[in-house]
């Protein structure tokens, strides 16, 4: 799995970081948070917020499988946030702990096997949950619009209503908000950014000509670099 290679690691922390992520998102789910003062991290990643949510005063256990994740995570503490994240690299079903105030899991359910349960082990886990899910439906960015004109199109709300039917069979109430912003992703290296989304979408290498024609048509060309300005719809789930 590609979250498991450094290569991705580096690439995905340091793309996300270029952008500005998480931007608002950070607001809104400290703002979920209420008056938690400790909360599990599922899926922690590369510390997009679990380091600002400790700077903010936050206890974080930090659960994240990849060790290239955490290397980044770990590069990026300082005596203030250092002390207020313990960190677990483990996958969340293997994962063992003190019940928390709160459990965020932002972006980080789509790899797990088996989200029903993975969901279960959040409401045992935590007195609040907050899930982040993205809406295809919405959104504008060159992951869609590359898996829509190579046929690999999802359909555009199968994880918020995965999550939805797991919280009504369960019988947990739950109420949604939905957060969108835009982001813009600059490049200089066309042909790198054609092979790094061919490695992203699982594309054969004989798709690469293609890959890079739908990125050019669609990024703006700005003298030696390119720039595309994505439309990210999230849904927060809260329960």
């Amino acid at each position: 799995m590609k979250f498991y290679d450094r290569k991705f690691a580096v690439e995905y922390d340091r793309r996300l970081a270029a952008e500005g992520y998480p931007g608002r998102l950070l607001e809104r789910v400290e703002h979920e948070l209420g008056g938690a003062r400790s909360v599990i991290d599922v899926g922690a990643g590369s510390g997009f917020f679990a380091i600002p949510l400790a700077a903010r005063g936050f206890l974080i256990e930090a659960v994240e499988p990849s060790k290239y994740m955490l290397d980044i995570l770990r590069g990026k503490l300082d005596e203030t946030t250092a002390p207020r994240i313990r960190i677990h690299q483990t996958v969340w079903e293997e994962w063992s702990g003190e019940k928390c105030d709160a459990l965020i899991c932002l972006h980080s359910l789509y790899p797990i096997p088996d989200p029903r349960a993975a969901i279960e082990k959040m409401i045992k886990s935590a007195a609040r949950r907050i899930l982040l899910v993205r809406s295809d439906e919405g959104s504008r960015n060159l992951t869609g619009i590359l898996r829509e004109e190579t046929g690999r199109a999802r359909d555009p709300g199968i994880f918020v209503r995965l999550v939805e039917e797991t919280l009504r069979e369960l019988g947990v109430r739950y109420s949604t908000a939905i957060v969108e912003q835009r982001r813009t992703g600059v490049f200089h290296d066309l042909d790198g950014e054609a092979r790094y989304y061919c490695g992203h979408l699982g594309l054969k290498h004989d798709q690469f000509e293609k890959i890079r024609t739908i990125i050019e048509e669609h990024a703006v060309r700005r003298g030696d670099r390119y720039e595309f300005e994505g439309i990210y719809r999230d849904v927060l789930l809260i329960f």
